[in-house]
C-alpha cells in the first residue's frame, strides 16, 4: 500500500541530534524521525570554544530508530568525509590537515525514508592541522629584545631560550629543547644558558613540534639552533698603577680586560669593553686615562675611578682604582 506524507496530520516534530551540545528541529511535513541522535567519538579536548576534536579520525554514527540498510548520504562543509551506511569518518589526511583548523563545521547526514530525505546536521570543531614550523629558537636577555640564536652566538647566563613556533588551531603543546655539546647529549628540556656548563659547540635540537591534540610536525634529528657557547665568567681588570698611586697631568693610567678560559679550557667569549666614570680612551680590551683628562673633568687630589668591563657574551665586572692627583 502505497503511504505519502499527505497522509500525516501537520505535525511539528523535534530531531534531537547529540553532538556537541546541539539540537536540530524537523518542522511539519518531514517524516517522522524523532529519536535519531548521532554520537561522535575521536580524539578531543573542552576549552573557551567548546569541545574540539582533531588529531586523528573522527566517527559520526546514527543511532536510534533507523535500521542498517537505510540509505544516507554523508558531506560536510569544509574538508573530506567518508561515509558508509549510518556511520561516516572525517579521516585525518592530507586534506583535513590542511583546512580543519578548529573553525565550526557541520557535517549532515541526508537519510532517505520512504516519505523522502531527511537531513541531520551535526556541527563541529575539528583542528587537523599541525602547527607552523616557520619560527624557530631565540633567546632573550635583559635589556635587548629576543633574538635568532646565531651560528657562533655568546650567552651569558641570563640567557633564557624559547621556541617561536605557532599553532592557529588549539594551542601549542610546550616545546622541549635539548642541549648537545659537540655532538653528545648533555641536557634534556633546558631553558636557559645557566643550566649549561661552560663551553663552545652546543647546539639545540627538538625532537617534536606539536599541539595540545596531538598533530605534529616530525622535525628531522638535528639542529634548530646554534652552534653557540656558553660563558658565564666576566672578565677580570688590571690597573697599570698601585692603589692610592700619586699621578701628574702627564701620567698615563691603562686598565686592561682579560676574559678567562671557559670551564672546558677553551677561550672565552673575548671582545672585552672597558668605560670609565671618569671618561678616558678605550681601544682592543684597553682603556687609558691620564692625569690631564681626570683635571679636565674636575677632580683633584684622592681620586676614585670606576672602571666596567663586558666580554661578548655579557658578563661585566668592574674595578676600583684610587689614585691622587697632584
Amino acid at each position: 500500500m502505497n503511504t505519502s506524507a499527505k497522509n500525516y496530520p501537520l505535525l511539528l516534530l523535534a530531531l534531537l541530534v547529540t553532538a556537541c551540545g546541539a539540537a536540530t528541529e524537523l518542522t511539519e511535513g518531514n517524516p517522522p524521525t524523532q529519536g535519531i541522535t548521532a554520537q561522535v567519538s575521536g580524539n578531543n579536548l573542552t576549552g573557551d570554544h567548546g569541545t574540539v576534536y582533531g588529531g586523528g579520525a573522527v566517527t559520526i554514527t546514527l543511532t536510534g530508530p533507523v535500521e542498517q540498510g537505510t540509505p544516507v548520504t554523508w558531506s560536510v562543509s569544509q574538508g573530506a568525509i567518508v561515509g558508509q551506511g549510518l556511520s561516516a569518518t572525517l579521516p585525518y589526511n592530507d586534506i583535513n590537515r590542511q583546512v580543519l583548523t578548529g573553525q565550526p563545521i557541520t557535517v549532515t547526514a541526508t537519510v532517505t525514508t520512504p516519505l523522502g530525505a531527511v537531513p541531520i546536521t551535526v556541527p563541529l570543531r575539528v583542528d587537523d592541522q599541525a602547527p607552523r614550523a616557520n619560527g624557530g629558537v631565540t633567546a632573550t636577555v635583559p635589556g635587548r629584545p629576543a633574538f635568532f640564536i646565531g651560528e657562533n652566538a655568546e650567552l651569558s647566563g641570563t640567557a633564557t631560550f624559547q621556541a617561536s613556533f605557532t599553532d592557529d588551531g588549539v594551542g601549542l603543546n610546550p616545546v622541549k629543547l635539548s642541549a648537545y655539546l659537540r655532538g653528545l647529549p648533555v641536557l634534556g628540556d633546558v631553558r636557559a644558558a645557566s643550566e649549561l656548563p661552560e663551553a663552545r659547540g652546543y647546539t639545540l635540537r627538538v625532537d617534536v613540534i606539536s599541539d595540545r591534540l596531538g598533530n605534529r610536525v616530525d622535525v628531522p634529528p638535528g639542529t634548530v639552533a646554534g652552534p653557540f657557547n656558553v660563558d658565564l665568567t666576566a672578565p677580570v681588570v688590571t690597573g697599570s698603577a698601585p692603589q692610592g698611586a700619586r699621578i701628574q697631568d702627564s701620567t698615563v693610567l691603562t686598565f686592561t680586560g682579560t676574559d678567562p678560559l671557559r670551564a672546558d679550557r677553551t677561550p672565552g667569549s673575548g671582545g672585552v669593553t672597558l668605560t670609565s666614570d671618569q671618561g678616558g680612551t678605550g681601544s682592543s680590551n684597553t682603556l687609558t686615562l691620564t692625569g690631564a683628562q681626570l683635571r679636565a673633568g674636575g677632580a683633584s687630589g684622592p681620586v676614585t675611578i670606576t672602571v666596567t668591563a663586558t666580554d661578548a657574551a655579557g658578563n661585566s665586572t668592574t674595578f676600583i682604582q684610587t689614585v691622587t692627583l697632584e
